[in-house]
C-alpha cells in the first residue's frame, strides 16, 4: 500500500504486520500450486505477481517457504520480485539500513540459486529499487 508521509513509524509497522499475517493465513492456498509462478509483493510501489505477499521472495525465505515453494515448480520457471527499501524486510527482519537490505538480497540470491539447482527450477529474480519504507530507514 502507498504510504502517506505523515504516517508515523508505529503506524507503518503496524500496517506491514497486519499484512504479514494475512499472508501467513493464506499461504497454504497457493504455496505448492505449481500454476503460481510469479510472486511479488503488496507493496503499490513495486510489481505484482500472481500472488503478493509483504516482502515478495523475501517472505518466501524469511518464512522458511522458498524450498517449498520451488520444490512445488520443479522444472518450471517463473519471475521472483525482490525490492530494496522493503517494508517487511524493515519491521519483520529489522533491516533499517540499505546496506543490511541489500545485504539480505545478495544472501537469497545465493539460496535462490542453491535451491534451483536442487529442483531444477529457473525462476528469474528481478530485483527492484523502491519501496515505501525509504522514510522509516537510517539511510
Amino acid at each position: 500500500m502507498l504510504e502517506h508521509p505523515a504516517r508515523s513509524y508505529e503506524e507503518f509497522a503496524a500496517h506491514i504486520m497486519d499484512k504479514t499475517n494475512k499472508a501467513r493465513n493464506s499461504v497454504g492456498r497457493w504455496i505448492k500450486n505449481p500454476k503460481i509462478s510469479s510472486v511479488g509483493c503488496v507493496d503499490e510501489l513495486t510489481s505484482k505477481g500472481a500472488v503478493n505477499p509483504p516482502g515478495g521472495g523475501m517472505f518466501l525465505s524469511n518464512e522458511g517457504l522458498l524450498s517449498d515453494f520451488l520444490q512445488a515448480r520443479s522444472g518450471q520457471s517463473g519471475q521472483i520480485y525482490i525490492h530494496e527499501f522493503c517494508g517487511y524486510m524493515r519491521v519483520v527482519m529489522g533491516l533499517d539500513s540499505l546496506e543490511a537490505q541489500k545485504e539480505a538480497i545478495f544472501q537469497f540470491e545465493a539460496e535462490l540459486d542453491r535451491l534451483q539447482r536442487v529442483y531444477g527450477s529457473n525462476f528469474a529474480l528481478i530485483t527492484e529499487h523502491n519501496g515505501s519504507a525509504k522514510l522509516y530507514m537510517k539511510d
